[in-house]
């Protein structure tokens, strides 16, 4: 499940696309945490298909309820990228991320690469349709799965 802060209103509808940097990855099982969907003043809960396509529209690991893989993320984001050091908080992250991800415009954002160049959990778009890398393949993705 993801999470990008209160996206919506009253009427449970979507107002906005997000409402902080830190867009996040939660469990939907964690402790005693029950809520109802869309709850006014909590934050607005998003639903994947899966881990890939949550990693793929720019969310990382919660850090409260996955404290483990956020910090794997965060060690794994500071191999691969020469921005800041590991004592960098997961804020000034978030905001490189949220650079990274979105536009002044709105538009989205694309990267030319090489599909073999691509690490696994990578979602790309080739001849309109959208695979997934694992390993060294990729697999078409679809909403079925």
């Amino acid at each position: 499940m993801g999470n990008r802060g209160i996206l919506h209103g009253a009427a449970r509808t979507i107002r906005r696309q997000w409402a902080h940097k830190a867009w996040v990855i939660c469990l939907l099982d964690f402790g005693n945490i029950k809520g109802n969907v869309f709850s006014p003043g909590n934050y607005s809960e998003l639903f994947f298909l899966d881990e890939a396509t949550a990693f793929a529209a720019g969310h990382r690991p919660c850090n409260f309820c996955q404290r483990d893989r956020s910090r794997l993320f965060k060690d794994s984001w500071f191999a691969e990228n020469a921005k800041g050091s590991t004592t960098t908080s997961i804020r000034e992250v978030d905001s490189v991320l949220h650079a990274e991800r979105t536009a002044s415009s709105k538009d989205e954002l694309t990267y030319p690469s090489k599909i073999a160049s691509l690490p696994t959990g990578t979602i790309f778009s080739a001849a309109n349709q959208a695979y997934l890398v694992n390993g060294d393949r990729h697999h078409p993705w679809s909403f079925r799965g």
